[in-house]
């Protein structure tokens, strides 16, 4: 049983007897930034062995990786409200910690998030205009004002791109598997979200699995008006 199940399996089930986890947030610290990117950062410590930890972002979850317990993460932030959850568990229970954060940034059309599910994958995103121009980590920004916002090698993610506005026509999304486990796929998640925190934001998921390195997949397809 994978993560978010798992999660559930033990919040629902979980004995009262022991201590659950013990989450420390110690970044970032609750209130209101002018910054596009936060870093979430802290602690799990558990008597038993932490089973999954998740972070959920606005809505949208991913695995996070531990080191020694630790965890560090940056992560493009939505104009206005964000809410930043680690939820974490073991044999004894299920712990969430959550953060509330105003951000007074722009607003951009266009954002795409990339996460995967393996801490020792590195997967790059590329994403591809309607005239052709991409954007990935050699090309990190375009003549349409996209920009790779975030690229990660050590973890699960997230990459993430942005464009203050979009352009008309067919946007595609790739993800490649740079390096990473021969042994077992990766799982990767693409969330596509349109004027993000508007009346009229619009929010698409899409999946695929990477089953070796070098391989790349087409993972979406999105026509703007």
């Amino acid at each position: 049983m994978r993560g978010w199940a798992l999660l559930l399996l033990l919040a629902i089930h979980a004995g009262a007897a022991a201590a659950s986890p013990r989450i420390h947030l110690t970044s970032p610290e609750q209130g209101w930034t002018s910054q596009r990117t936060v870093r979430i950062a802290g602690s799990v410590r558990s008597s038993e062995r932490v089973l999954a930890t998740r972070l959920v972002v606005n809505g949208i979850p991913q695995e996070l990786a531990l080191h020694d317990g630790e965890f560090e993460v940056d992560h493009l932030l939505a104009p206005g409200a964000n809410e930043i959850r680690v939820v974490a568990a073991d044999a004894a229970g299920t712990e969430v910690a959550t953060v509330r954060l105003h951000a007074a940034i722009p607003p951009v059309d266009l954002k795409v998030i990339l996460t995967w599910d393996s801490p020792d994958a590195d997967v790059d995103l590329c994403v591809v205009a309607p005239d052709g121009e991409r954007c990935d980590f050699t090309h990190p920004a375009t003549t349409l004002g996209g920009r790779l916002d975030l690229d990660v090698s050590d973890g699960c993610g997230p990459e993430t791109f942005s464009l203050p506005h979009a352009s008309a026509g067919r946007w595609t999304v790739r993800a490649r598997l740079f390096a990473g486990p021969t042994d077992r796929p990766v799982r990767c998640r693409v969330d596509v979200l349109l004027h993000e925190t508007t009346p009229s934001e619009l929010r698409r998921t899409f999946r695929t699995v990477l089953l070796r390195p070098g391989q790349t997949a087409v993972v979406a397809e999105v026509d703007l008006p």
